[in-house]
């Protein structure tokens, strides 16, 4: 990390050095991967163009947690690209909805890889049944967008899932 002008260290945002802002949804009770769960999400993929950025979620249908509270949060994988189609980073993350039916993707302290790897903190997403989306970082910047794909996995007839 960079050093900033003494009010926190410099991260790189869409082509520059910056000093983060804390964001207003930080500590909110639905904020975006810190909400409390209460169902499961559904297995899928959604596509989200938000900052800059287009981000693919592969939500899986495995079990992590089968010991959860409400129900088991579901394996995602994030996988953000430039516009272009160049590849930015990927990191896992889990998938729940909250008690409004929101899609949250929590991938708080998660591991980065990619490209920018090493200067990009792992977001956490919140997309609401209207397809407005929120993300917050590990590093409490905030950012909003729109989900442009959702497509659900469909089983198969011997149990197995496709997209």
């Amino acid at each position: 990390m960079l050093a900033g002008d003494g009010s926190g260290p410099l991260v790189w945002r869409n082509g520059a050095w910056r000093q983060p802002r804390l964001s207003p949804v930080d500590g909110q009770a639905n904020a975006p991967g810190r909400a409390r769960q209460a169902g499961p999400a559904e297995p899928g993929v959604r596509r989200v163009d938000w900052d800059g950025y287009v981000s693919t979620i592969t939500i899986g249908d495995g079990e992590l947690d089968p010991e959860a509270e409400h129900a088991p949060h579901l394996p995602a994988l994030v996988q953000t690209y430039l516009p272009d189609g160049s590849p930015v980073v990927q990191y896992p993350g889990t998938a729940y909805r909250d008690a409004n039916g929101d899609l949250h993707i929590d991938a708080r302290g998660a591991p980065v890889s990619g490209p920018w790897a090493h200067i990009w903190s792992p977001d956490s997403f919140r997309i609401s049944e209207y397809g407005q989306v929120t993300t917050l970082d590990d590093i409490h910047q905030d950012r909003t967008g729109q989900e442009i794909e959702s497509r659900s996995l469909s089983p198969l007839p011997n149990g197995n899932a496709r997209f």
